[in-house]
């Protein structure tokens, strides 16, 4: 997962950072900025940004939040301990009082059982930070209540604190200590600050340690303090507090294309390990995605050649993952050996996708499809046939050599990169080499070199011996169908004595390098709208449960506070559930569009950007949210694709029921469409 390029410019003006630890132990003297995360929701984000921060000589702080799913993946305590490794502090995200709330679970238990699984791994858990869960606000609590040392009076009287500890900066915010001493939901009774963060082992409370001044990006904007990028932080105690989650870029998709027998299976068991992607090997083609459930369909045994015939088809499935991969947020990497036959359909649907040419010596690709009992049969509909003379007449050998030469042909016609399974295998640097040229990290590195040297999907049968104990006649026949593609490939008529190495500059100086080739967009506006007075008349908009007023600054929309339903704005003049066909976006093959909206929120208003998709009938067939908005952000863009059954599409800006009222100022949007070149 990428973190956006806005995010290095924070790292620059921070300078050398500190954990928080640091500053709480260092109570007196001012220094650098103690930099903080609390991982919500994505570790793989928190990880990445753990990498950047260690690259630029930065040390933070990263409280772990062990209620989360990611808690419960295989890989959690790994990417924990190597976010320590990289010289980062690892804490807990404090959530205790809302598990007593929502599952009855005791807070001494909950607190007893994360802290014993984290510290058995290796962790060293000195500090905690509460979670300002959306449960605090409902039933108003703070996390740290469990804690003795956070009672009101312990350390300046009962100021009203936001969920996370700080001074409330609006009344909504604001939760003060119930009088009582006891926390009551549901007709259960819970005694607060009965513990001690010292019978756990705990030194600190992140929103208790000293600091002149606090910075904060919760809900993903800096409403709640300063932008701490235009403030000047050169003195003082500074702590900054910064999500993971609201500093991701868009989704990215990877796809690993070669022949069978090349070893893509090996090189995504390793991503899936040792990377934050979804990582997944021939799911494409494989899979339908109704919009909810996700189930098996092979297509790639025994029937392929009619899965060639009908490309249709394939664009379809292809369409299926496109749409299955909207519902995680990790960037998406996938390695077939049968996407090389669809590359057309592949670069339709996956029009941003970074494809990278995967290939191996054909002499042992060869053999080993001949030891597989490739092409042994005359009625073959388990393997691609190509158009070439004489095709049924030619023998085992002959077909699995064209199989070799033409697949790889095409697949070179249509890389980004290409790279030897040779390289790869030679060392964990050449892997974290190629990575790095296509934008991606081993993040796990300790998992990625258990990984390396497994030999994954080997062969069982022997029976076709090495290229070098082959007959005369075999080899010329090779030599004669795949010599020309073996040479552009870097593969030397006489095998070396030792596969080559990275040397230390990179394997840009192997003939068997990958050699990048630019992929060129071209955007063209759709629609350009300017809400202003001058042109807001010719903007048609459809509003329901808001009101919508033209004024000289923009279109103002009105959504009340107190409303029995949901409130939205659609672009066309059309209703979000049945739309004017004539009044939609009409999608064209091999594009995708970008949406800029210039606009801005009243405090406490909160808003979705959604592509609102129609058929021939105009009827609504899926709403696909995309991004939050909220106070404070001046101008939002997303991409959408159209799938093969979309008719037309247009957008939509939703209210949902638990956004307080207030203004929506639309200023100007615009609607481009995006084409690869060539």
């Amino acid at each position: 997962m990428a973190i956006r390029p806005e995010y290095r410019l924070y790292l620059q003006h921070f300078g050398r950072t500190r954990a928080v630890e640091d500053l709480f132990r260092d109570p007196s003297a001012s220094g650098p900025v103690a930099l903080r995360h609390d991982v919500d929701h994505s570790l793989d984000l928190a990880l990445e940004m753990a990498w950047l921060e260690a690259e630029q000589g930065c040390r933070a702080t990263y409280f772990v939040l062990p209620d989360q799913p990611y808690a419960r993946e295989d890989r959690f305590l790994e990417k924990c301990l190597q976010i320590q490794a990289l010289g980062h502090e690892v804490g807990l995200h404090n959530n205790v009082l809302t598990r007593w709330i929502s599952d009855g679970r005791e807070p001494r238990e909950e607190l007893d059982e994360e802290l014993r699984r984290l510290r058995a791994a290796g962790l060293r858990i000195a500090g905690t930070s509460t979670h300002g869960d959306r449960l605090c606000y409902v039933h108003r609590y703070l996390n740290s209540w469990c804690f003795r040392e956070s009672r009101p009076g312990a350390g300046g009287g009962a100021r009203p604190l936001n969920a996370e500890g700080q001074p409330a900066t609006k009344p909504a915010d604001a939760i003060l200590p119930p009088a009582s001493g006891f926390l009551e939901v549901g007709g259960r009774r819970l005694d607060l600050w009965t513990l001690t963060m010292a019978g756990f082992g705990l030194d600190y409370e992140a929103h208790r340690v000293s600091a002149d001044r606090y910075f904060t990006d919760s809900g993903g904007t800096w409403t709640r303090s300063p932008d701490p990028l235009k403030e000047d932080l050169s003195a003082g105690r500074i702590q900054v507090l910064m999500h993971p989650d609201w500093w991701a870029e868009a989704k990215r998709f990877f796809f690993f294309l070669s022949t069978a027998r090349s070893g893509s299976k090996w090189l995504l068991n390793l991503l899936g390990k040792a990377t934050a992607c979804v990582a997944r090997h021939e799911f494409s083609l494989n899979h339908r995605f109704d919009g909810t459930a996700l189930s098996p369909e092979k297509n790639t045994g025994s029937g392929f050649e009619k899965l060639r015939r009908d490309p249709g088809r394939a664009r379809s499935l292809l369409e299926e993952v496109r749409a299955w991969t909207d519902t995680f947020p990790n960037d998406y990497v996938e390695a077939n050996v049968y996407l090389g036959h669809f590359i057309g359909e592949l670069r339709e649907v996956f029009p941003e996708a970074t494809i990278v040419h995967l290939h191996r010596d054909g002499r042992d690709v060869v053999r080993s499809l001949l030891n597989r009992s490739w092409y042994d049969t005359p009625e073959d509909d388990r393997h691609p046939s190509f158009d070439v003379a004489g095709w049924e007449g030619l023998s085992s050998l002959e077909k699995a050599c064209w199989y070799w030469r033409l697949t790889n042909e095409a697949i070179a016609q249509v890389a980004d990169h290409r790279v030897a399974l040779e390289t790869l295998t030679a060392d964990i640097a050449s892997v974290a080499w190629l990575l790095s040229a296509i934008g991606l990290r081993l993040s796990l590195p300790e998992l990625a070199r258990r990984e390396h040297p497994l030999i994954v999907n080997a062969g069982h049968r022997h029976d076709v011996p090495p290229f070098g104990s082959w007959l005369p006649e075999d080899r010329a026949v090779f030599e004669r169908v795949s010599g020309p593609v073996q040479a552009l490939l870097g593969y030397a008529s006489e095998r070396p004595e030792t596969p080559w190495s990275a040397p230390a500059g990179g394997p840009a100086a192997s003939a068997a390098a990958t050699l990048p080739r630019a992929v060129r967009w071209e955007a063209a506006p759709v629609l350009e709208g300017d809400f202003t007075s001058a042109g807001a008349g010719e903007i048609p908009l459809t509003a329901s449960g808001c009101a919508i007023e033209r004024t000289a600054q923009g279109v103002s929309i009105l959504v009340a506070k107190k409303r029995p339903s949901h409130a939205h704005v659609v672009y066309g003049g059309t209703k979000w559930g049945q739309a004017d066909p004539d009044a939609l976006f009409l999608p064209r093959p091999g594009a995708y569009y970008r949406l800029e909206v210039d606009l801005k929120l009243s405090e406490g208003l909160g808003a979705a950007l959604h592509a609102l998709v129609y058929d021939d009938a105009g009827r609504l067939q899926r709403a696909r949210h995309f991004r939050p908005v909220r106070a404070g952000m001046e101008s939002v863009s997303i991409a959408f694709r159209p799938l093969q059954d979309t008719a037309g599409f247009t957008f939509g800006l939703y209210f949902g029921k638990n956004h307080g009222g207030g203004e929506c100022l639309l200023r100007a949007f615009r609607v481009l469409e995006v084409r690869a070149l060539g």
